[in-house]
């Protein structure tokens, strides 16, 4: 199940702005009072770990990325293996259209998406398997190496599928552990400012530094958003003058 982000500013600004406000709250014993046992440590603690979540994740997304080639190439292989049995069938059965277009899938080239792709390979695969079928193939240059290499190249198709369904898998998992982390790294830098916020009031000027330094005001960053600008009221068309009626005589 994919993990949400709970905020709306750049996830880079938590691990720049983060130690700064732990640094901030350390130098503040009565901050630090009013939060649980141990919150700074884990709050940091936090923060080391986002670097190393980030790369886990990045390092899925790129073997996701290799995988597709994989796959791509088993997917040139099988269709290879498919023109090459379609091509000796239409020797071996001349004119035979049903069998053909049944059996060997000869004009069925929709649709293109990978399950497709493999289901109609299998089908022809199986009929070059077929005894009756492959005497006759036989007659063409067709061999029973043929046929397992037909079958080898299916099943390889089939485990890049699988394998690259399972680094999606793990990639969604990385990225669910690395949201889940920034949520927490997030939830406890609010935490920590609002006991700031609780125990130094804005209204009390010489509190200001120390607001400071707990980043109050700065942290989390304000959203921006564009404005809409008007539009222009679009001017009406002149009326033309009436013309003059013309006396009558």
């Amino acid at each position: 199940m994919s993990v949400k982000l709970k905020f709306h500013f750049e996830p880079a600004i938590l691990t720049t702005d983060g130690p700064r406000i732990v640094t901030g709250a350390t130098a503040l014993p009565a901050v630090i009072a009013r939060l649980p046992d141990n919150y700074l440590d884990e709050t940091t603690a936090l923060i080391a770990s986002i670097p190393g979540l980030q790369s886990a994740q990045k390092l899925q997304t790129g073997t996701t990325g290799t995988l597709t080639k994989a796959q791509n190439d088993a997917l040139n292989t099988v269709n290879d293996w498919l023109r090459r049995a379609r091509a000796t069938a239409k020797k071996a059965f001349p004119g035979e259209d049903v069998k053909l277009r049944a059996d060997f899938q000869v004009g069925i080239n929709k649709p293109e998406d990978l399950p497709s792709v493999k289901a109609r390979a299998q089908i022809v695969q199986n009929s070059c398997a077929d005894a009756a079928n492959f005497a006759a193939l036989k007659l063409k240059g067709w061999t029973a190496k043929d046929t397992t290499d037909f079958a080898t190249a299916i099943a390889a198709l089939g485990t890049t599928d699988a394998t690259q369904e399972g680094a999606k898998i793990d990639r969604q998992g990385d990225t669910g552990a690395l949201h889940t982390a920034q949520n927490d790294l997030y939830d406890h830098l609010v935490a920590i400012q609002n006991a700031g916020n609780l125990e130094l009031p804005a209204s009390n000027p010489a509190n200001a530094q120390a607001r400071a330094k707990l980043l109050l005001g700065t942290f989390p960053p304000k959203e921006t958003h564009a404005k809409a600008q008007p539009t222009p009221a679009t001017a009406a068309p002149a009326t033309a003058p009436a013309t003059p009626a013309t006396p009558a005589k």
